[in-house]
């Protein structure tokens, strides 16, 4: 089924879960896999739906037992195409983040959205659905869709006061690098405690940026 864009498909995913099993993307790389799960997350906040990101086919096997009986989404970000027959096959809804070869294997037979088309979706995501049309964050997050998150937050805080990094140096920039270790970390479920201690470098980092405004 084709709608009008990736995120009215995942939107539309959100909603009606239950009826459609699976749905994959096509991550391109790890940063691109980071805006759309943080659009995800975003569209099911308000959608009163449970995100919950999983390493193996075993986690989503206690769906039922959330106290607040919120229904639950599993992102998976999966290569090995074994594995994602094994967990696409189950009874949940979920989705798999996974690279070109699986995408094509299996765009035939689930609801399947292109990372490729990344930069339109942002740009419809920000302006259509978060209603902030600032072309200075739009063009930051689609030079580094990774920031996404941070970067909303920082204009929602002060919109008229709103200037984006333009000392980030992909080369060698401490908070990029930070986000990207943060990143790998939860999608290899590495320890928690070394997961918190590279989360609160990134917040270090981040109290000086906003001072910088």
């Amino acid at each position: 089924m084709k709608l009008n864009n990736n995120i009215k498909i995942i939107e539309d995913y959100i909603s009606n879960g239950n009826e459609d099993n699976c749905l994959f993307i096509n991550q391109v790389n790890d940063e691109i896999a980071c805006f759309y799960e943080y659009i995800i997350k975003k569209i099911a906040l308000n959608k009163n739906t449970k995100i919950a990101n999983c390493a193996t086919s075993d986690q989503y096997l206690d769906a039922s037992n959330d106290l607040f009986q919120k229904k639950t989404i599993y992102i998976y970000y999966l290569t090995n195409t074994k594995k994602i027959q094994e967990i696409a096959s189950g009874g949940n809804p979920k989705i798999i983040l996974t690279d070109y070869k699986n995408y094509k294997k299996f765009v035939t037979k689930y609801k399947c959205l292109s990372g490729y088309d990344f930069e339109k979706d942002l740009n419809y995501f920000f302006k259509e659905i978060l209603k902030i049309d600032n072309k200075d964050l739009i063009d930051f997050c689609l030079s580094y869709p990774f920031f996404s998150l941070s970067e909303e937050t920082k204009y929602m805080i002060s919109k008229d006061n709103y200037v984006k990094d333009t000392k980030l140096n992909i080369s060698d920039s401490s908070i990029l690098e930070i986000r990207k270790e943060a990143f790998q970390m939860k999608m290899n479920r590495s320890n928690l405690k070394n997961f918190l201690d590279i989360l609160k470098k990134e917040v270090i980092y981040k109290k000086f940026s906003f001072l910088a405004y």
